[in-house]
């Protein structure tokens, strides 16, 4: 992911935080080429990974750690989530 500088954060922080924050993206390099194709093709192999890629991410940005449950509330919420 490229070109991440000053995009605005708005939205679904309030999920995260319980309420709006306002800022900007520092610029990151997410790479995935590890990224097992043949796993992610899967729904609940693919919601195991975007569940760990968003603690992840989280912790990335400096945060303490998001729990799982938080990610599948917004899962839950987009009507995505997978029992």
């Amino acid at each position: 992911m490229k070109g991440t500088e000053n995009i605005p954060l708005v939205g679904f922080q309030r999920q995260f935080f319980g309420r709006e924050i306002r800022g900007l993206m520092p610029s990151y390099k997410l790479e995935f080429s590890e990224l097992d194709t043949a796993k992610v093709g899967e729904p609940s192999s693919f919601q195991k990974f975007y569940i760990n890629f968003v603690k992840d991410l989280f912790w990335s940005f400096g945060y303490s750690d998001l729990p799982e449950d938080v990610v599948k509330l917004f899962l839950k919420e987009m009507h995505w989530l997978i029992e």
